[in-house]
């Protein structure tokens, strides 16, 4: 039985691309990281948080890569995969559709500056405008999304973005209540990880 779905997934049946199995692979790994710190107190140790925060990073870009170009031919599927990505890096990825897929690689040429704009930040000393350029973008960026979703047309990726902002922080929550410590350590630093290599 799981011969035959791992088949189908790999033959193009689910996947648009067989090659991207890698990429679930990836998603899989870190949440099975992020699940065996949380939940066995003897992965709790500093090389699993530092492999978490590596792959932390790796899902961001899954899900840069998912934005783009859904993994999956079916649409239920790609926006369920949304939640786990989002989830992973601690905010709503749906966010980037206006922030980073259709400000950066569509407007421009448009006379504003991208939202994602090096010149956000101004110090002297570039290791402060790298420590500083995620927390700025951010709010440039979320400014610039929530006016983009009242927009006439876009209920569907307003309600796919909200679902996901509650799903990623109310599960989080949840764990934090739970278990304090090691949701703090274990599960919310590689989603800080995550979400700041997300904004840059």
């Amino acid at each position: 039985m799981l011969k035959r779905g791992i088949s189908e997934i790999v033959s193009g049946r689910v996947l648009k691309n067989p090659a991207d199995i890698r990429q679930l692979g990836i998603v899989f790994s870190y949440h099975a990281l992020l699940w065996a710190m949380y939940l066995v107190p003897a992965c709790r140790t500093i090389p699993l948080l530092l492999l978490a925060c590596f792959f932390s990073f790796l899902n961001v870009i899954v899900a840069h890569n998912h934005l783009h170009q859904g993994i999956f031919q079916s649409r239920r599927l790609n926006m369920g995969l949304r939640y786990f990505l989002s989830f992973g890096a601690l905010y709503a990825i749906s966010t980037n559709v206006p922030a980073h897929n259709l400000v950066h690689h569509h407007f421009d040429d448009d006379g504003d500056w991208d939202w994602a704009d090096g010149r956000y930040v101004g110090f002297r000393w570039n290791l402060l405008n790298i420590l500083h350029f995620p927390n700025r973008v951010g709010t440039v960026g979320l400014a610039g999304t929530e006016r983009w979703m009242l927009g006439a047309g876009r209920s569907d990726i307003r309600k796919q973005h909200r679902n996901e902002k509650f799903f990623t922080l109310g599960f989080t929550s949840l764990l934090l209540i739970l278990d304090f410590w090691p949701a703090l350590f274990f599960v919310v630093i590689p989603q800080l990880w995550a979400r700041a290599a997300f904004s840059d």
